[in-house]
C-alpha cells in the first residue's frame, strides 16, 4: 500500500525514474522508503549504473530502455542532464499513457518547458520541476532517500494543468520532504541563477583566483564557501550554459555590488563598510527563519 500525506487520494501505483544519478537515485530511494509506488521502474543510459542499481538494495525493476521503463507508468520522473531531455522525451513519447504525468528535475526551466510543450502536446500532462537539493558528490553511489528533507521543490506546471495533477505534483514533492513553490519558468531561471548557479560560478572563480600557497592556511570559512566548486564539472558546465542568459544578467548586477564594496573600502571612513556588512548580516540571519527584510532591489 502506498503512503502519502493523503493516501486515499494517491492515484499512482507505477512510477518510472529515468536517470539514476544523485537526484534520480535519491528520488527512487525516497519512493521506496515512503512506499509511494507498488511498482518502481528505473532506467539509466549507462549500463554500469544499471548494474549498480540492480546490485543495490533498492528492489526496483531496471529496464533496458527509457521507452520500456515508462510503459504503463502513471508518474514519470526525468532526472537527466538538460541536454538529454529532448532525446529522452522523443524516445518515451510513443509509450506514454495519455493519463500519465511527466516531471523533470532540471535546474533550468525556460528551455525545458519549451521542449515539454512541443513534444508532449496532446500526448501527456507535464509539470517541469526542480528540487533544490544536491551535493558536491555525484552518482548513484551518493544517492539516499533523505536528500530532499527540508528542500524546496519549484514547479513550473503545464498551462491549464488539471487540478488533480497539480495536487499530485504537490503531494509527491511534499511526500519526499519538500516545500513546494509554483513559479513561472522565467522567474525560476532568474532566481535560481542568483541563489544557485551564480554562487557556483563564484566558488569556482574563488578557488581559481586564490594563491595556491595560501591554500595551506585555508580554514573552515574558505572550505564552506567553495565546497560546491568540487561538483561534477561536466554536469555543471551544461547547467550553467543552459542558463547563461540569466547568469550574465546576474553578473552585471553583482558587479554593481562589488563596486559598492570597493567604494566602501576606498572611503576615508569605515561607516559605509559597516553599513554594507550590517545589512548582509541581517539578511543572512533572517535566511534561517525565512523572514528577511526587503531591500527594494529589483533584479
Amino acid at each position: 500500500m502506498c503512503h502519502t500525506p493523503e493516501s486515499d487520494f494517491w492515484p499512482v501505483s507505477r512510477v518510472a525514474v529515468i536517470g539514476m544519478g544523485l537526484i534520480g537515485g535519491s528520488i527512487a530511494w525516497a519512493i521506496r522508503d515512503r512506499l509511494l509506488a507498488k511498482d518502481l521502474v528505473v532506467y539509466d543510459a549507462n549500463p554500469l549504473v544499471r548494474n549498480q542499481v540492480e546490485s543495490s538494495a533498492l528492489g526496483c525493476v531496471v529496464s533496458a530502455s527509457a521507452e520500456e521503463a515508462v510503459r504503463g507508468a502513471q508518474l514519470i520522473l526525468l532526472a537527466v542532464p538538460p541536454g538529454a531531455i529532448e532525446p529522452v522525451l522523443r524516445e518515451i513519447r510513443p509509450a506514454l499513457d495519455p493519463k500519465a504525468l511527466v516531471m523533470d528535475t532540471a535546474s533550468v526551466k525556460v528551455p525545458v518547458v519549451q521542449l515539454l510543450q512541443e513534444i508532449l502536446a496532446g500526448k501527456a500532462h507535464w509539470a517541469a520541476s526542480h528540487p533544490m537539493a544536491g551535493s558536491e558528490k555525484s552518482g548513484f553511489e551518493a544517492a539516499h532517500g533523505r536528500l530532499f528533507d527540508g528542500a524546496v521543490a519549484i514547479v513550473c506546471p503545464e498551462p491549464g494543468l488539471p487540478r488533480e495533477f497539480r495536487r499530485l505534483v504537490t503531494l509527491f514533492w511534499e511526500a519526499l520532504g519538500c516545500r513546494v513553490f509554483f513559479l513561472g519558468a522565467e522567474v525560476h531561471d532568474r532566481w535560481v541563477a542568483q541563489v544557485s548557479h551564480f554562487p557556483h560560478l563564484l566558488a569556482a572563480a574563488l578557488v581559481r583566483w586564490v594563491d595556491r600557497e595560501a591554500l595551506a592556511i585555508a580554514g573552515p570559512g574558505f572550505r564552506d564557501s567553495t565546497r560546491i566548486a568540487a561538483s561534477c564539472p561536466a554536469l555543471w558546465k551544461e547547467i550553467l550554459w543552459w542558463n547563461r542568459k540569466s547568469l550574465v544578467e546576474a553578473l552585471d548586477t553583482f558587479l554593481e555590488e562589488l563596486t559598492l564594496v570597493r567604494q566602501a573600502l576606498e572611503s576615508s571612513e569605515c561607516d559605509q563598510l559597516e553599513r554594507l556588512l550590517t545589512e548582509a548580516s541581517g539578511i543572512r540571519q533572517a535566511l534561517e527563519t525565512g523572514r528577511w527584510p526587503r531591500t527594494g532591489k529589483e533584479h
